[in-house]
Formats: structure tokens, C-alpha cells, sequence
């Protein structure tokens, strides 16, 4: 009851609504476990359907009687690590027939799919000193003292790490996933000593893992609120927690190099030729996204495997694609039909989708397809009959619910492609009310593309008075979720809120984002922090010294801070005179 509307959650492209004959589908089959085929054989035969159908919609060449190769998941994260899997376990046997090394296996991938491992280590590593960092080349200095009104707080590696309110939110958030009695932490001991006991539901290497990651966003969330005024809810840092962690726990656990594309301003996508240069005999796979989570934007595969023929051809390699369609996969074949992406292109030899995206079922379901059969290894395949038959399977995960596979093939077979092309249309043209109504304001710039993921994404034109991070704030007076957040590295300075376009996002909820945007903006303009950054930023006086020239004197701390206090209480007695209510 205290958590927000999912209806109304802009920031999710999870799908937050279905039929109610599929509610009750779901909830009728929610005690059968996916895995047991010889008990639930019909459940495994509409996993082999659903797979068949995104296969076809997804062009793989396949034959009349041929059956398609992929599998059920829990989301994109278990089908990307099965598909990257599948590309090392290939790439090894390859360079072994050959007589070549295979220890050094690399992915060549965008830099919006996930962060460097070594930046996590090395800022867990300096961490543990507890001492001031910044003549170690990085701006650590955990013994500076924040000024905050009349107080002053020390602030310490224990309270910005373990007990600050925004660190002790996201650490609930991992324990109710891998140590669900774990108390808070205390002590930077306490931390260290729960990384190096195994618990039920995690191993020491995923929970050192996750402290890293956890660590770093926060010290990157705490030098963007101190140096760019700039702020992230706690729901957005832990997403991009879960999304860094999705992609190490790939490199780490499976011991493979990430090789990442910058991105720049301007450009939010994996640039073909960059990714090429950057391939080597040591590349595995290109990892492409069928829309950004940035801004929606589709990267250019037909492009990207036009340079990787050419390439292969000069060098004698055989660097293969992979696609992680995550969102884009079920928009891209009814919006955008020309648009070749898929295994039309022959070197894209695996695609990921998510179904509790664009694919309209709860969250809980993912697919990974492959082009055929010699593009999955055969050793990879494990074949169990302990449950009563022979059961062949590969994934990271055993036991699961069958709901969202009958949920998957239930929408499958309940829209059809005519169907999902009605829904995609018309997020499209919502997607085009709620932008055009944006532009009217006169107020932002529309940051994502025409094409692409129905998503709007948008900054400011003058952040000068207020920042998108204050609007996303003001929003959820009104229960908008609409998430803001910064550029990668390379734009950081840039900030923008994103509102994700889903089927029961109607019209009506476009039009009344818009006006309650407005409301926001007016509501901003009246509010004293206007007074005071201005205030804030007169740093310089003028004088007129003796011989009557102007001098620039600058401002001390202290009269920078009267100036604050007296612009604050002129404001405040404004006010009081203008206020007709005792």
C-alpha cells in the first residue's frame, strides 16, 4: 500500500498491467515448477512454441520442420550470460582445433551495457584504508568536512558507505535478495566478514561482487551531490546497481575482458566503427542493443555486421554478433519491419528479449534464441532424468515457476502480430503526444530519437535556477515515478528525465504528465532555492579604490553566507506580508 503506483512508475519498461483472464491464468499455474517436464509436459511444449515464434519473428532460417534453439529464462540477465557463454565455449574450441591460446577471451560492447570491474576493486580497495585518498591520484578525501547550516558533520568511510539514510536504503535492497536476516551494517569489519561467508542464496564471490558495485555508485552519487548539486532516487542507483552486476558477474564468473565503446555527447549509442577497430583474434562476440536505455535509440546492427564481413575477410577471423533486443525486440518487428537487425544479418547468431518488457507479461521471463544448432556447443546442453525422463536443459537457474511461460504464450496467441502491432502503435503515438506537448512548454530539450524504444527523454533548456533531479523529486507529489539521471562519463554534464512508454499508458496520462509538468515548473520558479542559488553564486563585489577605478573584490565565506541568511529572510517576511492566513 506504501509503495507507488506501478500504473504510474514512468521509470520502468517492465510490463505493470496484463488482462484479467491472464491474472487468473498466471495464479492458477503458479504452483507448477517449469523444470519438471515429464509431470508439466504441456508446459514444456508451450515453452518450445513461444521459442518457435521468436525465432520466426525474429527471422532465424529455419525450415519448415525445423525446430527453433533457445530457451526460457528468468529476464535478459541469465540470457545474456547463457549466449555469452555459448560464444566462449565456441571461440575455445575453435582456437584449441586450431592450436592457438583461448585464455583471453574478449567482448566488444557499448559502454551504456555496464563499467569497468576494475573501478569497483580499486575503490573498494582504497576504501578499506579509511584514510584521506586524494594523494593516491583519486578525489577521495573521506576526512573533509560538509558544511550544512549551523552543523558541521565529519563525514567518515562507515556513515557515507554503511549508515548514511541513502546507503542503508540500497543495502536492504541486497539483503532482501542475498541475506534476508542480515542486520544492518555497523563497522567497515562487519561488511568484510559478511563477503567471506557463503549464505543459502549467495557465494562470497557474488557478494564481494556486489559490495564493489554497491560502493562505487554510492561514491559516485556523493560526488554528484556535492560537486554538481545533482542527485539520483535510490530506486534508479540500484537499477544501475542490478545492471552492473548483471554484466560482471558475466566477466568474472566466466573470466572474459569487456572491452567498451565510448560513448559521446550527442551520441548514445555503440558507434559501429569504433566497435570494430576494437576487435581483435581474442573478440568472442560484438554485443549490440536494440534500444538504449539512455534514450531508446536502436544501435546500427546492419552497419555494424557490414564492417565485421569486411573485417573477417581481411583477417581470416569469424567474430560473430550478438543482440540484446532486451527491449527492443518486440517493437522492432511490428514498428520498424525494414529495419534488418535480426538473423537476416548473417553474423548475428544469437538474440535476447525480454518478455516482461515490450513482450507484455509480468516481470519474470526472458528468452535467448540462437540461429541454429551449430551456433549452441553441445557440451553446454545438460541432460537430467533424475525427475523421471530425460531432460535436456541449459540454464543458470533450475527450479522456476511455469506462470510467465503460460503468461508468454497466452499473449502470443491472444494478439497475434496484428495485435502486438496495434499495442506498439499506439505507445508510438502517445510517445508523440506526450513529446509534442513537452516541446509546447518551450522549456526542455527532447534528447531521444523518432526510432526506437517508445520512450521521451528530456532536459531542461535552462537549468541555471533548477536541475531535471528537482523535477523528478516534485513529480512524486503528484505519484509520477519519472526517473532522472545523468549521461555516461564522457556526457556527464548532461542530465535528463526519461518517461517510458508502455501499453496502459494511455493518452489521457500523457496529457495529464504534461500539465502536472507544468505545475512542477511554476511550483519550481516560486521556490526560495531560486533565491538562494542566485544569491550563491555572486562570489565578487565592486569597489572603487582610490583613483577611482573599478576593483573586483572577492567575496568572503562569511559574506556569502549573510547574503544567504538575508535573502532568506527577506523571502520569508515576503511572504508572511503576501500570506493573508495567521
Amino acid at each position: 500500500m506504501l509503495d507507488g503506483n506501478p500504473r504510474l512508475n514512468l521509470a520502468s519498461f517492465v510490463t505493470t498491467w496484463m488482462e484479467p483472464e491472464c491474472d487468473k491464468l498466471i495464479m492458477s499455474s503458479i504452483n507448477k515448477n517449469y523444470v519438471d517436464m515429464d509431470e508439466y509436459p504441456v508446459t514444456t511444449e508451450l515453452q518450445n512454441r513461444c521459442v518457435n515464434m521468436i525465432a520466426h519473428l525474429f527471422n532465424a532460417p529455419l525450415g519448415e520442420t525445423e525446430t527453433a534453439v533457445g530457451v526460457g529464462t528468468v529476464g535478459s540477465s541469465e540470457a545474456i550470460m547463457l549466449a555469452g557463454l555459448a560464444f566462449k565455449r565456441k571461440w575455445q574450441n575453435k582456437r584449441k582445433a586450431e592450436g592457438k591460446p583461448f585464455d583471453k577471451p574478449n567482448i566488444v560492447t557499448g559502454e551504456s551495457l555496464m563499467w569497468k570491474t576494475p573501478t569497483h576493486g580499486r575503490l573498494m580497495e582504497l576504501s578499506a584504508m579509511d584514510s584521506p585518498l586524494r594523494r593516491r591520484g583519486m578525489r577521495l578525501d573521506l576526512e573533509n568536512h560538509l558544511k550544512l547550516g549551523p552543523q558541521q558533520f565529519v563525514e567518515t568511510r562507515d556513515h557515507i558507505f554503511l549508515s548514511c539514510r541513502f546507503s542503508l536504503h540500497l543495502w536492504a535492497e541486497v539483503f532482501s535478495r542475498l541475506s534476508p536476516r542480515q542486520a544492518p551494517f555497523i563497522t567497515w569489519a562487519e561488511l568484510l566478514s559478511w563477503c567471506r561467508f557463503r549464505s543459502p542464496s549467495a557465494t562470497p564471490t557474488l557478494k564481494k561482487l556486489v559490495a564493489q558495485v554497491l560502493i562505487y555508485h554510492l561514491w559516485r552519487q556523493r560526488n554528484s551531490a556535492l560537486h554538481n548539486n545533482t542527485h539520483l532516487l535510490q530506486a534508479e542507483t540500484f537499477r544501475l546497481i542490478d545492471r552492473d552486476v548483471c554484466w560482471e558477474k558475466f566477466a568474472r564468473y566466466f573470466e572474459v575482458e569487456l572491452k567498451e565503446v565510448k560513448l559521446s555527447e550527442g551520441y548514445y549509442v555503440m558507434d559501429p566503427e569504433k566497435a570494430v577497430e576494437m576487435v581483435d583474434e581474442n573478440t568472442i562476440c560484438v554485443a549490440a542493443i536494440l534500444g538504449s536505455t539512455l534514450n531508446g535509440e536502436f544501435e546500427d546492427v546492419k552497419l555494424l555486421n557490414d564492417l565485421l564481413v569486411i573485417k573477417n575477410k581481411e583477417t581470416g577471423w569469424d567474430t560473430p554478433i550478438h543482440v540484446d533486443a532486451a527491449s527492443g525486440g518486440f517493437i522492432a518487428p511490428f514498428l520498424y519491419p525494414e529495419l534488418e537487425w535480426d538473423f537476416r544479418l548473417p553474423l548475428v547468431k544469437s538474440i535476447n528479449v525480454s518478455g516482461h518488457k515490450y513482450g507484455l507479461v509480468y516481470a519474470g521471463i526472458g528468452w535467448v534464441v540462437w540461429r541454429n544448432k551449430e551456433d549452441l556447443p553441445e557440451e553446454l546442453i545438460f541432460h537430467i532424468n533424475y525427475l523421471g525422463a530425460d531432460q535436456p536443459t541449459f540454464t543458470l537457474n533450475f527450479s522456476k515457476g511455469s506462470s510467465q511461460v503460460i503468461a508468454q504464450y497466452y499473449q502470443l496467441i491472444r494478439l497475434g502480430h496484428e495485435g502486438y502491432r496495434n499495442v506498439m502503435e499506439n505507445c508510438r503515438e502517445n510517445m508523440v503526444v506526450l513529446r509534442e506537448g513537452l516541446e509546447k512548454t518551450g522549456r526542455f530539450n527532447i534528447v531521444s530519437k523518432d526510432e526506437g524504444v517508445p520512450l521521451v527523454a528530456f532536459s531542461l533548456k535552462d537549468s541555471s535556477s533548477h536541475t531535471e533531479f528537482e523535477i523528478s523529486d516534485m513529480l512524486r507529489r503528484y505519484g509520477w515515478i519519472v526517473p532522472a539521471y545523468t549521461m555516461p562519463p564522457n556526457a556527464q554534464h548532461i542530465t535528463v528525465l526519461r518517461v517510458v512508454i508502455r501499453e496502459d499508458f494511455s493518452r489521457t496520462l500523457a496529457e495529464r504528465l504534461v500539465i502536472d509538468i507544468e505545475k512542477v515548473m511554476r511550483e519550481l520558479d516560486e521556490l526560495p532555492s531560486r533565491i538562494i542559488h542566485k544569491i550563491s553564486l555572486g562570489e565578487e563585489k565592486s569597489e572603487v579604490n582610490g583613483d577611482n577605478l573599478m576593483v573586483t573584490v572577492k567575496k568572503s565565506d562569511m559574506e556569502k553566507q549573510r547574503e544567504v541568511i538575508n535573502g532568506w529572510k527577506k523571502f520569508v517576511s515576503d511572504r508572511k506580508k503576501t500570506n493573508g492566513i495567521c
